[in-house]
């Protein structure tokens, strides 16, 4: 295959032009076994010509800020900022674009830029490539080529385009999960190639990966854990969902979802035979606000966030680490329930994962005030069965009991700095309101869609 490969560390270095070429000609034969090895594993074939581009973190960072701002618009982090504020993910205040974009430029070790059909491969400021690519580079090179794959046959682009049109948090991060997913199982298989190096080479081996590993800086002390667990999301379960669902019918359920069925929740990405099933989301309709809410009050977010966002609103309080018990009961069949949470709760490695599994849709809805201090949020959840229903609110109800530091005897409503309330609206769906005034939260609870 022809390529273009651009270099631009150490063309200064005193060398012979035969033997620079020599060199670069290594370079490329490597590339191009893992492009073989890459293309024949996803049963994908290059459609045009890749072009390669090697850069110090230094060299890349002008292009990562640039990439950053164009990914994450003023917009869209304003949206995750008080998404995360109202689910108790992050604090007021937090600079989450700063620490997005120190993260990107510290960790990131390689892109594949769609726009311009570039593959890029940060190397350490004092090595080059032409000596052959270490460890991690080959490592991170099949990774970002099987993206490339993706792009041509299925276009990158118009699927993030799609995620813009759906403005849909739980959309763009299952999104994610799919493409990241597909391209972390595929890299795998090289990897797995790759350990045989290590066998016969383990000396030389882990002294190039841990000379990339010191090249590379520690995530920020204060990145906030969603955005590590939205990271983890993306590459671990998305991977784990690309696996489960290629053993079914090797590529054509990934190919079918990359080409005209985008996955369009998280649920999917956590439960794969819910996608093989072909099972949708429920649309659930917003409730009419209108007599409650007064001009000062701004719509900032009106859509799904998913069984991923409702799992770690649950972690801030439900920890499978540190659970001694739950909150005292409230009379009649919540004992019981209670009683069997508890059990699950003190055995379960994942304790939101129980309460969330039998989620079938949802819709957040987060108002500000005219400042954008103030905020009030209704959240309508549907579930797939009564009892799945029950379940949670039963057990929304102990986080709230945690959340709260106290227990209350009021079936619905929680009170302190602000005020929660939860409420089993119908057989299968539960209503979370919360406001800063005991009076909003309530008559948020009761209105009807």
């Amino acid at each position: 295959m022809r390529r273009i490969v651009w270099i631009l560390l150490c063309l200064l270095l005193t060398t012979l032009a035969a033997a620079a070429q020599d060199q670069l000609t290594r370079v490329e034969h490597q590339l191009d076994e893992i492009e073989e090895f890459v293309s024949a594993v996803r049963e994908l074939n290059a459609l045009e010509d890749t072009r390669v581009l090697f850069l110090s973190r230094d060299e890349a960072a002008a292009y990562l800020e640039a990439r950053f701002h164009e990914d994450y618009p003023p917009e869209l982090l304003e949206k995750l900022y008080l998404v995360y504020r109202a689910l108790d993910l992050a604090e007021p205040g937090l600079d989450l674009g700063g620490l997005i974009l120190e993260f990107m430029l510290s960790r990131i070790a390689g892109y594949y830029d769609a726009e311009s059909d570039t593959m890029t491969v940060i190397l350490p400021s004092d090595e080059t490539p032409l000596d052959g690519l270490a460890a991690p580079q080959r490592m991170t090179y099949a990774h970002e080529f099987a993206h490339a794959l993706q792009d041509q046959h299925y276009d990158l682009s118009a699927l993030a385009e799609r995620w813009s049109n759906a403005d849909s948090l739980d959309y763009r991060l299952a999104l994610s999960a799919l493409v990241e997913g597909d391209a972390t199982l595929t890299s795998s298989f090289y990897f797995d190639l790759f350990d045989w190096f290590l066998e016969q080479n383990q000396d030389q081996a882990m002294s190039e990966l841990e000379a990339a590993a010191r090249a590379v800086a520690e995530p920020p002390d204060n990145l906030p854990p969603i955005i590590e667990a939205e990271i983890h999301f993306a590459y671990v379960i998305g991977t784990e969902f690309a696996a489960q669902v290629s053993r079914q019918s090797d590529w054509a359920d990934i190919n079918r979802a990359l080409r005209d069925k985008p996955i369009l929740t998280a649920e999917h990405i956590f439960h794969p035979e819910r996608f093989l099933a072909g099972e949708p989301p429920i649309v659930v309709d917003p409730p009419d606000l209108s007599a409650i809410l007064h001009e000062s009050w701004t719509l900032v977010y009106d859509n799904s966030v998913g069984e991923f966002y409702l799992r770690q609103h649950l972690r801030t309080q439900f920890s499978s680490d540190d659970v001694t018990g739950l909150a005292p009961g409230r009379g009649g069949s919540d004992i019981y329930l209670r009683q069997r949470l508890r059990s699950q709760f003190m055995f379960s490695q994942d304790n939101a994962a129980r309460l969330t599994q039998g989620w079938g849709g949802d819709r957040l809805q987060i108002f500000v005030d005219a400042t954008g201090d103030e905020m009030i949020w209704t959240w309508r959840l549907v579930w797939d069965t009564e009892r799945d229903a029950e379940r949670f609110t039963v057990g929304y109800r102990s986080f709230l009991d945690w959340r709260y530091g106290e227990y209350t005897d009021d079936p619905q409503c929680w009170i302190g700095e602000t005020t929660h309330c939860v409420v089993r609206f119908s057989s299968v769906e539960t209503r979370i309101t919360m406001a800063s005034d005991e009076a909003t939260a309530r008559a948020l609870l009761a209105l009807r869609s």
